[in-house]
């Protein structure tokens, strides 16, 4: 997150204070509540958050009794997304792959005979957010879009919780994901989910009585996710303050790479075959066409009838009688392939019979020049 990020939440913890120096004792309204003339902020499962100087308080009032989708589900608190809405988150973290993305999870807070559990209904993206490689900036502009888009499409739903996006490094969650989450987003049921579009890692964490605790798994329309294990934070345990092993980060961000660079991998393994599949297309289009033509030419070619030209009739006679018999001229527009095979055949007939005629005048010029040769021999004879 920015420095501007840091300093706004800090001037809003000090203005925070000095509102419970003043009254004692505060509500926290937000801007739904204000323009619905409400003096208190209820969350998501119906909680008045009550803000005192030694901490936060919460009075349960009428939460809804609905059944978990999946029956024997066991987790800190269930969470359960709805398919739409799961769809658009991760096409919101997808669509961006060079920066964070960031939004608000819109549901209910529910109970059943196992306890309260947490149904995400819709995703409110946060497309007036700055955002760069690695921090996203709520800002008053922000949440002004949040509240009318929340007020306009899902006026009965709540805000639950909060999502953003670690394009390529991880699920883990920073030291100022955490604090936005503990101080704004403290209500014990809402949640903050972070996934990595190119890994296709996600995490969720919620805020406990024992301090940031982080879920194994959510569901989707009632079938199970796995989170994966977050890492400690600066070298910090998340629930209990431990320090993390010296070499966790570095192993942290040498996985982060081989992550980036399978997923950099795979998006082009994916492009190479897409590329082999359009050429495949088109050569297979290419095949049907040129069948196509050939089937259409040797049935459907235009082949014209026969026209005839002229008819010419004669007596013939068979045996003792006499019959007319007719000889018809016609004309015919072959294909040309067809023409080309006739004119082949004519000219080697025509060749064939030429050949044939000069043999044999080539003979009868050999007996007539035999002739003058015998005749002095009789007129010799003769007395």
């Amino acid at each position: 997150m920015t420095l501007r990020l840091m300093g706004w939440l800090h001037g809003l913890l000090l203005r925070m204070s000095a509102l419970r120096q003043l009254e004692g004792e505060s509500y926290v309204t937000s801007e739904r509540d204000k323009k619905s003339g409400g003096g208190s902020s209820a969350d998501p499962a119906g909680k008045i958050l009550k803000v005192k100087a030694g901490g936060w308080t919460e009075k349960q009032v009428d939460i809804p009794w609905k059944e978990f989708p999946t029956p024997g589900a066991r987790e800190a608190l269930r969470v359960n997304f709805s398919a739409k809405a799961y769809a658009d988150l991760i096409c919101n973290a997808k669509e961006d792959l060079s920066s964070e993305v960031c939004g608000i999870l819109a549901g209910e807070i529910c109970q059943d005979s196992n306890g309260n559990h947490v149904s995400v209904l819709a995703v409110v993206r946060g497309t007036s957010a700055r955002a760069g490689v690695n921090h996203v900036t709520y800002t008053q502009e922000t949440w002004n879009q949040i509240h009318q888009k929340m007020e306009k499409d899902h006026p009965k739903l709540h805000i639950i919780g909060w999502y953003h996006s670690h394009p390529g490094f991880g699920v883990e969650f920073s030291d100022m994901d955490l604090f936005i989450h503990e101080n704004f987003f403290s209500g014990s049921g809402q949640i903050a989910f972070v996934t990595d579009p190119l890994g296709g890692d996600e995490a969720i964490c919620i805020k406990s009585n024992h301090g940031i605790e982080h879920l194994e798994r959510f569901w989707v329309d009632g079938r199970e996710r796995r989170c994966r294990a977050s890492t400690p934070s600066a070298g910090k345990s998340a629930g209990d303050g431990e320090k993390a092993a010296p070499g966790a980060k570095a192993l942290q961000a040498v996985e982060n790479r081989l992550t980036q660079a399978l997923g950099a991998i795979e998006e082009l393994r994916t492009s190479y075959y897409r590329f082999l599949t359009f050429i495949g297309m088109l050569v297979a289009i290419g095949v049907i066409f040129w069948i196509g033509n050939m089937v259409y030419s040797r049935i459907w070619g235009n082949v014209a009838p026969p026209e005839v030209q002229a008819f010419l009739p004669g007596p013939v006679k068979i045996g003792n009688e006499w019959r007319w018999v007719g000889a018809s001229l016609v004309t015919q527009k072959l294909p040309p392939e067809v023409e080309q095979k006739l004119k082949e055949a004519e000219q080697k007939a025509f060749a064939a019979a030429l050949a044939e005629q000069q043999k044999e005048s080539g003979g009868a010029a050999g007996g007539t020049q035999a002739q003058p040769a015998s005749k002095p021999s009789q007129e010799t004879s003769k007395p």
